[in-house]
């Protein structure tokens, strides 16, 4: 059976594929990976944890030559997934746009540009057309800190990407040096111009967040944290839909080349 790696950072994006699972037979979790399976495709859903430190220690061990997260599956995958939500560097790209990567940028100056895989964003594009449902083909780039403000978000906009996530460049990069196809799809939560509470203020060096200072920030900025928590949901309901259309199809992993 056909084998699909999908890695989210945090549960609540995980949450919707979690429940497609639920719902089927076979389903089996372990600390960091859940395992089921959904119309003819096994799916194995890696929950990374925030940050390119943490989602690049996921990726290695799901995609090295050993898997210590999941010995049990015992196989090469034949396609790889990363998905959530991203931030928008573009007015072109509001609140609820569905973006697959093209490419993936890094704000560390000394990482390269990394691609993805044309036949799965082509794949993906006709089954989402196929249910009425648009997606844009982006340029994406990771950085370690979030953008939480405009002139953050415009300084990152002249490296030509359009949206900001925090993960996405170590996985592709896992999945490049594995030789696996893989594609990023995620849904815009953070417009342009929304203004968010400044959490890079949490961060601690080794680039994890500071769970109690990062309330503390939160409560400091009620307004703002309510409205980001309420984008948040809607795009996470709108990838909920997505992945209800894509997960099953067989041309996941019917591919042959990059």
């Amino acid at each position: 059976m056909p084998l699909v790696y999908v890695f989210a950072a945090m549960k609540s994006e995980a949450r919707p594929l979690e429940q497609m699972l639920a719902r089927q037979a076979g389903l089996s979790s372990a600390t960091r990976v859940t395992e089921g399976k959904i119309g003819n495709n096994e799916i194995a859903l890696f929950l990374t944890g925030i940050g390119p430190r943490r989602a690049g220690e996921c990726a290695e061990a799901a995609l090295g030559s050993i898997s210590p997260l999941a010995p049990q599956l015992g196989a090469r995958p034949d396609a790889a997934l990363v998905i959530g939500t991203c931030g928008s560097l573009s007015a072109s790209l509001p609140e609820g746009t569905i973006v697959t990567y093209l490419s993936c940028l890094s704000t560390d100056p000394s990482q390269r540009p990394l691609t993805c895989s044309a036949r799965l964003n082509a794949c993906v594009g006709k089954l989402l057309e196929s249910k009425g449902l648009d997606r844009e083909q982006v340029i994406g780039i990771t950085s370690a800190r979030a953008a939480t403000r405009l002139d953050q978000k415009l300084a990152l906009a002249q490296s030509g990407a359009t949206v900001i996530d925090m993960e996405s460049y170590k996985i592709v990069a896992g999945a490049n040096q594995a030789q696996v196809p893989v594609l990023v799809l995620r849904v815009v939560s953070d417009s342009l111009d929304r203004k968010m509470p400044d959490f890079n203020r949490a961060l601690k060096p080794a680039g994890d967040f500071d769970g109690l200072k990062a309330l503390r920030i939160a409560v400091g900025s009620p307004l703002r944290t309510l409205r980001m928590i309420a984008a948040s949901r809607r795009a996470i309901r709108h990838l909920e839909i997505v992945l209800e259309v894509i997960l099953p199809a067989a041309c996941l992993v019917s591919i042959n080349g990059p």
